[in-house]
């Protein structure tokens, strides 16, 4: 979708965050919270890619954290929070996604 190419993608776990959607187009993002979990995947990117990742994400930071993936390897990942400026700017109020936002997200 974002023409991103990882190097390797593996399916894992991150607890400390949960999944939050926000703003009008309900928008997917991490919200640290010490009991949540989120499933997802790993995707490991070469610097060029994770340069021009880093340039789309806009309004949000890396947050470096520890996911497990399912076979109990623990990996130090970044997520991408959004960060206090955006939050301030705000989105409106918080909306549900798009069934297909929601397939973009699962595949």
């Amino acid at each position: 979708l974002l023409n991103i190419n990882p190097v390797s993608s593996t399916p894992a776990k991150l607890s400390g965050f949960r999944l939050h959607f926000f703003g009008e187009a309900g928008m997917a993002e991490a919200v640290a919270d010490q009991d949540g979990c989120l499933h997802g995947v790993i995707h490991v990117l070469n610097d060029d890619e994770a340069r021009r990742l880093d340039k789309i994400e806009t309004g949000y930071d890396k947050t470096f954290a520890m996911a497990v993936t399912y076979d109990g390897t623990e990996v130090e990942v970044f997520v991408y929070c959004r960060n206090d400026e955006a939050i301030k700017r705000g989105e409106g109020h918080d909306n549900v996604p798009s069934e297909r936002y929601l397939q973009i997200l699962s595949e």
